[in-house]
């Protein structure tokens, strides 16, 4: 997914958010044994899909790996919120679209090639 996808579907669904995450190699649990010994990272896209309302929310939530380098090329239009659970050693940040790059007046579905065409355009001049 690129940056333009990244943000178009940010744009598209209010309520999605990018999730950064990760977990030292050190972690230990609880009782102070190690857990796996490995390191964690990843970054996620998380969103409601719409065409599973009602199904319950493991089919209504979806989520995508994407590459951070691509979230940094558009972090001028995120929010972020720092986020840790330090017996873990985890610790991540949660990035939202700021309120005023939402497209209010986009219709549920585009209809032709060239209406998501100037979406997609829309969503360009934003990163540049």
């Amino acid at each position: 997914m690129t940056p333009v996808g990244i943000l178009a579907l940010l744009r598209k669904h209010p309520d999605a958010n990018i999730t950064f995450f990760q977990r030292n190699s050190t972690s230990a649990g609880r009782s102070g044994g190690r857990l796996s010994g490995g390191a964690t990272v990843g970054c996620t896209i998380n969103y409601t899909n719409p065409n599973y309302a009602g199904w319950g929310r493991l089919m209504e939530e979806e989520s995508i790996f994407i590459q951070i380098v691509y979230v940094q090329q558009i972090q001028h239009l995120l929010t972020e919120e720092k986020w840790s659970i330090p017996h873990l050693k985890a610790e991540g940040t949660i990035y939202r679209l700021k309120p005023e790059y939402f497209a209010h007046d986009r219709p549920a579905y585009f209809t032709t090639q060239q209406q998501l065409d100037q979406w997609h355009e829309e969503c360009r001049q934003l990163i540049s």
